[in-house]
């Protein structure tokens, strides 16, 4: 393979990247040496690792990447496989050096924008292509070299920038879902066993703030000594990541390492799988290792630990929509089930599509700050299974998916009455009065 660049010792990263398929795909981007890098993104082949490239030339064309994409499903112009096909032909044709970003539809902006990052393409690929991870690598060429991308996410961008958090719109405060209930700041507890870790959308988003609230509450009652950072808490740097803005990620993510270890942080629990995902895979490269669970995980021992139990299960039939980055990027599936189940009273259906082979809810990768077009969005799809299996109740364990799905299923419900809950109220209202 002449193409292949010349290398007598492989870097770390491109040591991990070969054996991708034995981490979980939530830690499948590529760190960058700011230090060491002139150019940002990738706009030529020769910026690819060789692994990279080797990807090209190993894709079967068997579209099963495509035939999974949800953007793909809804009619959006994003094809995973045109993508990694194109790339090969270039590659053959013209070597590595011409730019490839618009040289094809498929490697359009326009197309790489409508990746929400899901990474089904990634599970679905009989020969462990990595197709997300080089979207990524070109959308921080658009970003970070030519500063274009769509403006809804450059004003998430900004008021990263400036507020530490994506919603440039709210006025909440990161502590204004917390009043009236006896939640202590990290230096008032210091001997706090966990770390509540509340995220942009569970502090600011007004209907992320009840989920919340019944997280906290359910430690509170299971006796579990928590504390949060309040107004000390910045955004774990997801949205920045996967929008394409690296240098911006790694600043979020740096100052967060240093706040918790300065606080002796060890064990963390949030109800954001993008912020889990974070601390999980990504946060450790710059020196953050923490014992990271969502909160599905940790409530779901404490109800197996006996310091949770359900006293009036719902008798209304519940179905479970898998967040991408808890379900196929991590491989967490059993935990909010287990809570349904709970909370449900065995009265669970599945979705035709669930687990690993679950629908995303459309709100990844920068995707939750775009208006997509009417008959072009992810979500109503996705809330047309779920209210194809009868359910009362869709629950969610990811303030995303809470939003992407409630507008999705008010969307397309007709006369149908679904109510839209995180596992964690199911699991408040089951265990006490809700208040």
């Amino acid at each position: 393979m002449q193409w292949l660049p010349k290398q007598e010792i492989l870097s770390y990263e491109e040591i991990t990247s070969v054996v991708a398929q034995l981490a979980p795909l939530g830690a499948s981007l590529k760190h960058l040496d700011f230090e060491k890098t002139e150019s940002f993104g990738v706009n030529s082949l020769a910026a690819f690792t060789w692994k990279d490239l080797l990807d090209l030339d190993a894709c079967t064309e068997c579209g099963r990447c495509t035939a999974v994409c949800p953007a793909h499903t809804v009619g959006k112009e994003l094809s995973p496989r045109d993508i990694v096909l194109d790339l090969r032909d270039a590659m053959h044709a013209n070597g590595l050096t011409s730019a490839i970003i618009g040289s094809t539809p498929a490697t359009s902006p326009e197309a790489l924008w409508q990746c929400t990052t899901c990474v089904a393409c990634m599970q679905a690929c009989p020969v462990f292509i990595e197709q997300m991870p080089k979207i990524v690598d070109m959308r921080r060429y658009l970003v970070m070299e030519e500063a274009e991308f769509p403006e809804s996410m450059q004003q998430a961008i900004t008021s990263l920038e400036k507020r530490g958090h994506p919603f440039s719109g709210t006025n909440a405060t990161r502590v204004d879902w917390a009043d009236g209930l006896d939640v202590k700041h990290i230096n008032d507890v210091r001997d706090a066993e966990v770390l509540l870790w509340v995220g942009c959308g569970g502090a600011l988003i007004e209907r992320n703030q009840k989920v919340t609230r019944a997280t906290a509450q359910l430690l509170n009652q299971a006796g579990v000594k928590f504390a949060i950072l309040g107004r000390d808490e910045k955004c774990s740097g997801d949205p920045a990541r996967r929008i394409g803005n690296e240098f911006l990620f790694e600043m979020l993510a740096k100052d967060n390492v240093e706040n918790l270890n300065k606080h002796h942080v060890k064990k963390v629990v949030t109800s954001c799988p993008h912020c889990f995902n974070a601390f999980r895979n990504e946060y450790p490269h710059l020196g953050g290792n923490f014992e990271v669970y969502h909160h599905s995980e940790y409530l779901a021992r404490l109800v197996s630990e006996g310091k949770l139990k359900s006293i009036s299960a719902t008798d209304k039939t519940v179905t479970f929509h898998d967040p991408c980055y808890l379900g196929r990027q991590n491989g967490i599936y059993d935990s909010p089930r287990q809570l349904v189940q709970i909370a449900g009273n065995g009265a669970a259906v599945e979705m035709a599509r669930s687990r690993e082979k679950s629908f995303c809810c459309g709100g990844g990768g920068g995707m939750s700050f775009v208006d997509e077009p009417p008959d072009q969005r992810v979500n109503q799809e996705r809330a047309r299974e779920a209210l194809a299996t009868g359910a009362d109740i869709l629950a969610v364990g990811c303030p995303f998916c809470m939003t992407m799905m409630e507008d999705g299923i008010n969307a397309r419900r007709g006369d149908r009455e679904m109510r839209v809950m995180d596992v964690a109220e199911l699991l408040w209202e089951a265990s006490s009065s809700s208040d």
